[in-house]
């Protein structure tokens, strides 16, 4: 590290980075001040990882910008320094002032605060923590950053770097939710282990509560900062200065960022297609916006053969997928799914039957009939009869997603399987809902009410009856 190159990014920043601490510690004092004096030392300390975070954020894109600007780089670059020692002294003076900031903050809190209502234990495990993520932000932020050639495109690229993961989840959840029967309330979590913003996010929000933190996933963050470290080598002590306002179009730019967002939208598109009535009207938006993209990359409106090429060979990979995908019942997933293992296992069914049968789908809607069993956990096998009956309709549910066309008129009711904590708790976990084709045959619902309720209702009449009593009525 270059000790003088240090006072002079001192000198040339202090002003600056004075009025934000202020700024951080008036909003930090505040928060903490406006509710129980119990809790001000926590608020004020989270608000304060939060600002800070935020600066480790967007301070590089800041500090670094000197790189994409032609008559800086040459200036910077030719300083009798050596590109290694300034790289370390950049993410030093980075990392310090950040840490400086929120540790003066902090030790404001907490002689305002936290004495007596905050143990110093905590007290310093908070700090151990926001600062190792305070340092992975700043490593992370300016390897993005420094990927690209000009200040828009590094804002551009740490902007889509960052909504990555988000993307990534939204396409797991897409094929759950299309190719996946009864998986239509699938929640990712590869948004969390794809974002090293949302594992600091965790890990700081852990430590605040006093609650376990996931030590795989600190693991998983740090190794994305030494990821970054290679990726600030190869893209600074290696850089040529002539990059400098020069088209972005290094190998983890713009040509894999707007393929890999490309592929991820069709591959939603494809996922719907296969499932329900395609419209043609989103791929065209889609390639107008692709089309926009190339020209943001390259600064010039252009229809190149390749662009149809590539978006053509990206359409055909992701429907061919998609399509593999429903065929094979999401690549065998809907029959993988795991039931709910929680103390109460509840199979929740209601259709709409004819009076006269209620194993017959009524188009009118004149009755409806609903199971309601519920199975504790650990006594499976006094209720052996009632799951035959229920998991062999429940595979037919299944089997009946998969034969629906675009044009299906609809579903004559659902089944639910969901686990709850206690029989009379609303809170559902692990739920699976299947759409139903045909009802379960009145034969098998006269068995199921042995072991649960079996209610007949008639919307019309607002009348209900359970099953007994209706077979009783209709005679």
């Amino acid at each position: 590290m270059s000790r003088e190159y240090l006072n002079y990014l001192i000198r040339k920043r202090a002003v600056v980075l004075g009025f934000f601490a202020m700024c951080c510690l008036g909003i930090s004092i505040a928060w903490a001040a406006g509710g129980l004096a119990d809790t001000a030392m926590l608020r004020g300390s989270e608000t304060a990882a939060a600002l800070t975070m935020l600066m480790a954020i967007g301070f590089p894109l800041v500090q670094f910008s000197y790189v994409h600007r032609r008559s800086s780089a040459d200036r910077f670059f030719a300083l009798p320094v050596s590109r290694e020692k300034q790289l370390v002294t950049e993410i030093a003076f980075l990392f310090g002032s950040c840490a400086v900031c929120y540790l003066v903050i902090m030790c404001i809190l907490y002689a305002m605060y936290g004495i007596g209502h905050m143990a110093a234990g905590q007290f310093l495990l908070i700090l151990a923590a926001v600062l190792l993520s305070l340092l992975e932000a700043v490593l992370i932020s300016s390897c993005l950053y420094l990927i690209a050639n000009s200040v828009f495109d590094g804002i551009m690229i740490c902007a889509a770097y960052t909504f990555l993961p988000l993307t990534a989840a939204v396409t797991v959840t897409t094929f759950h939710g299309s190719l996946v029967a009864g998986d239509h309330g699938y929640s990712s979590g590869l948004s969390y282990l794809l974002s090293p913003a949302a594992l600091a996010f965790r890990f700081i929000t852990s430590v605040h509560n006093g609650e376990p933190v996931s030590v795989p996933e600190v693991l998983l963050g740090i190794a994305y900062a030494l990821l970054a470290c290679f990726g600030l080598y190869r893209n600074y002590a290696e850089r040529k200065t002539e990059r400098a306002e020069q088209l972005s179009d290094s190998l983890f730019a713009y040509p894999v960022i707007i393929n890999i967002y490309a592929a991820a939208t069709l591959f939603c598109l494809a996922c719907d297609t296969v499932s329900h009535r395609p419209d043609f009207i989103l791929y065209l938006i889609l390639f107008v916006v692709y089309i926009i993209a190339q020209f943001v990359y390259k600064r010039k409106i252009e229809l190149k053969p390749v662009y149809l090429a590539v978006f053509a060979g990206l359409l055909a990979v992701t429907h061919i997928t998609a399509y593999a995908g429903w065929k094979t019942h999401g690549f065998g997933e809907a029959e993988r799914l795991p039931l709910p293992t929680e103390n109460i296992r509840t199979y929740d069914y209601y259709a709409y039957v004819t009076p006269e049968d209620l194993g017959k789908a009524d188009p009118e809607y004149r009755v409806c009939v609903r199971v309601m069993i519920n199975i504790p956990r650990g006594k499976e096998a006094s209720y052996r009869e009632a799951i035959d009956i229920l998991e062999a309709y429940r595979k037919k549910a299944i089997d009946w997603y998969y034969e629906r066309s675009a044009d299906s008129t609809g579903d004559t009711g659902r089944l639910n399987v969901y686990g709850k904590q206690a029989e009379n708790s609303y809170d559902m976990t692990g739920h699976l809902w299947y759409g139903v084709k045909e009802p379960i045959p009145e034969k098998d619902l006269i068995r199921l009410s042995e072991y649960g309720s079996v209610q007949v209702e008639s919307p019309v009449l607002e009348e209900s009856y359970s099953l007994s009593q209706y077979i009783e009525k209709r005679r």
